[in-house]
C-alpha cells in the first residue's frame, strides 16, 4: 500500500510536532541513525562503498523517518549499498531516484544478477523479491551516473527494506 505524496505528508507531520513542542525549524537535527535503522533492516548485514557510500538521512523517506541516500558521486561513477541474508525468504523495500532520464540510473541486483532499474524522476514504489537457495545471498543496491548530465537531485533512496526468512524444521 502506498502513502500518496510521503515528503508532503512528512513534512506536514513534521511541522506539527515542532509547532506543538515549541520548537523551530532552525534547531539542530538529532542523530540520524544507522544505515540499518534507516532502512529498518538490522536483521541484514549492510555495506556501503567508500568514499561514495549510501548514507543514513531523514530529508527523504518513505516512513516519514529516515531512509538511506546514495552518495555525491560524479559523472560516469557509481555509489554502492550491499546487503547479505542467508538461506531463502521474501525481501521487500521501498525505493525512489530522481536522475536524468536513461542515462542515470538506480539498480537492484540478486546475488549479482541486475533484476530491477529505475531513472528519471520516480516517486517510491515497493518492490518484492523471492530468494532461493540456501547459504548467503548478496542484495546490491546501485546508483550510477552517465557520462555527463545532471538533472533532478541527482541520487536514489531505499527505505524500508524488510528480510523474511523461510523457516524450516530444521533451523529452530
Amino acid at each position: 500500500t502506498g502513502y500518496g505524496d510521503t515528503e508532503a505528508q512528512c513534512f506536514n507531520v513534521g511541522a506539527l510536532i515542532r509547532t506543538i513542542a515549541g520548537v523551530s525549524d532552525d534547531f539542530d537535527k538529532p542523530a540520524l541513525p544507522g544505515i540499518s535503522e534507516a532502512l529498518n533492516a538490522t536483521n541484514v548485514a549492510w555495506t556501503t562503498s567508500f568514499g561514495t557510500g549510501w548514507f543514513s538521512q531523514s530529508d527523504v523517506s518513505h516512513d516519514c523517518v529516515s531512509a538511506a541516500q546514495s552518495g555525491a558521486i560524479g559523472n560516469a561513477a557509481s555509489s554502492i549499498l550491499t546487503g547479505t541474508v542467508s538461506g531463502s525468504g521474501t525481501l521487500s523495500f521501498w525505493w525512489k531516484v530522481s536522475s536524468e532520464e536513461n542515462k542515470d540510473y538506480l539498480r537492484f541486483a540478486l546475488d549479482g544478477v541486475g533484476i530491477y532499474s529505475v531513472s528519471g524522476d520516480q516517486d517510491w514504489r515497493q518492490v518484492t523479491v523471492v530468494v532461493d537457495g540456501e547459504g548467503e545471498h548478496l542484495l546490491t543496491w546501485t546508483y550510477s551516473k552517465g557520462k555527463s548530465g545532471v538533472a533532478g537531485s541527482d541520487c536514489g533512496w531505499v527505505d524500508e527494506v524488510m528480510w523474511e526468512k523461510d523457516w524450516l524444521i530444521g533451523d529452530w
